[in-house]
């Protein structure tokens, strides 16, 4: 195991806006795991460079390190722009197509729970229906967005 991913995961834990830079610092590494592994570990940092930083990763060649990324964002609270920025990821295909599983979720978890967000859930949705290879996730994306 490499041991930076046990650093990684201390440094997440303690979740301290002073080892933000450290964690950064990571997130262009060649490994994948330590990547992903920074990504999980900004989960205890709600600041605007931790969530630009996930935002990164989510355009990452490796979906572990992207689908990382986006369930750490949505641990955190996915605001209108970041919910306009994925959209706008998933219609110009510049997300791997594995993360549209925990999109699915992520979307469908805001209709009729998040007024706020209820309108970026169903144009997530739809964006996943035109975007998807999957004919049942298609299926499913297409009718949930147009309940």
């Amino acid at each position: 195991m490499d041991e930076r991913l046990g650093a990684l995961a201390g440094l997440g834990n303690l979740g301290s806006a002073g080892d933000l830079d450290r964690l950064l610092a990571w997130r262009g590494d060649p490994n994948p795991e330590i990547r992903a592994q920074v990504g999980h570990a900004l989960r205890r940092l709600d600041l605007p460079p931790a969530r630009a930083a996930l935002e990164e990763l989510l355009a990452d060649d490796e979906s572990d390190v992207a689908i990382r990324a986006l369930l750490t964002l949505a641990e955190l609270g996915v605001a209108a722009d970041e919910a306009e920025r994925l959209i706008t990821r998933i219609e110009a295909r510049r997300i791997s197509p594995r993360t549209y599983g925990v999109l699915f979720n992520l979307f469908s978890s805001w209709l009729a729970r998040e007024p706020a967000l209820d309108d970026a859930g169903r144009r997530g949705l739809l964006a996943i229906g035109e975007s998807t290879e999957d004919p049942l996730l298609r299926a499913r994306a297409q009718r949930l967005a147009a309940s």
